[in-house]
């Protein structure tokens, strides 16, 4: 990230560390050379966050992670003195986290918005808004392009720097939620499109080369050939005559009508050419490999078989999600809640197990297995199907499996049995 930002309608602002007061505590901007910039050519395709999302295969990835993260409905809970927990729903940050984020943004869309942020530029950005009391209100999204963090020299201390339509801020670290990406300076994270834009732009590249080749005619290249020799007049007739009847995907299948003795010889299409399709195919697996997503989530189901696609999710879910939730879990508590709140007990938690209810029968059997193991009692296995408790405290009866002892009983029955 440069030490300039661009405005929404495109007004270039200047480094924010030569803006503020004069005096101010030596600072320097936090700065990652890993960014897509504006005009970026690569192999011969102008890349940049908007063409990079016009690639159908980064368009999924991304489209996928961001949409299954903001699923996942997050809580405020509070750990109680004698081990269990209770949702916070008496707090402001609770109603923000599950429901409203700020006026008009919904809490899903500001997941989905934000998660979008970091897989595309490696950083997103809320402002928080407080009460009287230092409770989160509200959770304003900023975008990216208009946030700069730096570092102040002396103390170490970060602080945002943020463009409100031509107007500069300077916010301390507590004001912002800032969730990075995978990074280097502990700071600000990586932007995942410039990490791979080489992969991008070659498929891309591939895609273009696909529209040329369909522009003219979906026919292999051929030449016109003749023993009588042409004069110029008489070539750039023939020539304008079979650009405007035979080339195009509006003229495919035309039937071609030579003159003058002239024959069409067809060029056969060669292994590398042949290969194209191939090609695409392996650069949509350079960025599913990229995002660590299964290839099946982008409705590429070539090697999939019923078997490991299951397994596969499994392993999204535990492997590729995991990360993101503990992530923006880590980053909330830090930043959401109080020093004095987090030793309340309050925490900030995604409901992953949604994520993992399976079909009917497997959450069944799951729930059956802990409801005869004394896990759960009947009140939780109904919440957890979203359904009300039983009346008069019936569904609070913890059961266990008859067959079922503790192990210091089985010992005095063994000792007795041996007498």
């Amino acid at each position: 990230m440069s030490d300039t930002i661009r405005s929404p309608a495109g007004l270039l602002v200047g480094a924010f560390k030569n803006i503020f007061a004069p005096g101010a505590a030596k600072s320097a901007t936090v700065s990652s050379q890993f960014r897509l910039t504006p005009g970026m050519m690569l192999n011969g395709v102008q890349l940049n966050n908007v063409t990079a999302m016009q690639y159908s295969a980064v368009w999924a990835c991304i489209h996928v992670l961001a949409e299954t993260f903001a699923s996942c409905k997050c809580y405020l809970y509070q750990k109680l003195p004698d081990g269990s927990r209770r949702r916070a729903v008496e707090n402001p940050l609770y109603d923000v986290l599950t429901y409203v984020a700020a006026p008009n943004m919904p809490a899903y869309y500001l997941r989905e918005t934000m998660q979008y942020h970091v897989l595309s530029g490696g950083n997103a950005y809320a402002e928080k808004v407080l009460d009287s009391k230092g409770e989160v209100t509200q959770l304003n999204m900023l975008l990216p392009v208009n946030v700069l963090p730096a570092q102040d020299y002396n103390t170490g201390e970060i602080y945002y720097n943020v463009n409100d339509r031509g107007k500069l801020y300077k916010l301390p670290a507590e004001k912002i939620l800032h969730i990075p990406g995978l990074g280097y300076n502990g700071v600000i994270g990586y932007s995942p499109l410039a990490m791979a834009r080489r992969a991008i732009s070659l498929g891309m590249s591939s895609e273009e080369l696909g529209n040329k080749f369909f522009e003219n005619g979906a026919l292999a290249t051929g030449v016109l050939e003749t023993d009588k020799p042409l004069k110029e007049d008489a070539w750039q007739r023939l020539k304008e005559q079979f650009k405007a009847r035979y080339e195009g995907s509006s003229n495919a299948g035309s039937t071609m009508i030579l003159e003058g003795g002239m024959k069409f010889n067809r060029i056969s299409v060669n292994p590398e050419e042949a290969q194209f399709l191939e090609t695409r195919k392996y650069q949509t697996e350079e960025i599913a490999r990229f995002y660590r997503v299964p290839l099946h989530l982008i409705q590429n189901l070539e090697k999939s078989t019923y078997s490991n696609i299951e397994q596969q999710t499994i392993d999204f879910y535990q492997n590729t999600m995991l990360p993101w939730f503990v992530r923006w879990e880590q980053f909330m508590n830090m930043r959401c809640l109080t020093r004095q709140q987090r030793q309340e007990g309050y925490y900030c938690e995604f409901d992953m197990l949604s994520m993992l209810r399976g079909d009917n029968q497997s959450r069944a059997n799951m729930l059956h297995l802990m409801r005869q193991d004394g896990i759960i009692n009947a009140d939780e296995w109904r919440e957890r199907e979203n359904m009300n408790p039983l009346p008069d405290g019936q569904g609070k009866t913890v059961f266990i499996n008859g067959n079922m002892l503790p192990v210091e009983e089985a010992a005095k029955k063994k000792g007795a049995n041996k007498k």
